[in-house]
């Protein structure tokens, strides 16, 4: 677990809605504009810590994309 992430844990155990965070990795298609919005709702709620984000390659005859997506639940 990456030392930020790890202080952060340890300040929020002694809470009792406290669960250990789980680290998902969401695959999904969307445009550039779409996964922008995700990650500042992510941000906004505070629902997730998202630690990477990966972007294939476009086709040339579409702006969709496939992404995938780790974060911290």
């Amino acid at each position: 677990m990456p030392s930020p992430l790890t202080a952060t844990v340890e300040k929020l155990r002694s809470k009792p809605e406290f669960r250990e965070p789980v680290l998902y990795r969401v695959r999904f298609l969307g445009r550039y504009s779409d996964v922008l919005a995700l990650l500042k709702q992510l941000n906004e709620q505070a629902v997730a810590l998202p630690l990477h984000l990966q972007m294939e390659e476009a086709r040339p005859e579409t702006s969709w994309r496939y992404w995938t997506l780790f974060a911290w639940l």
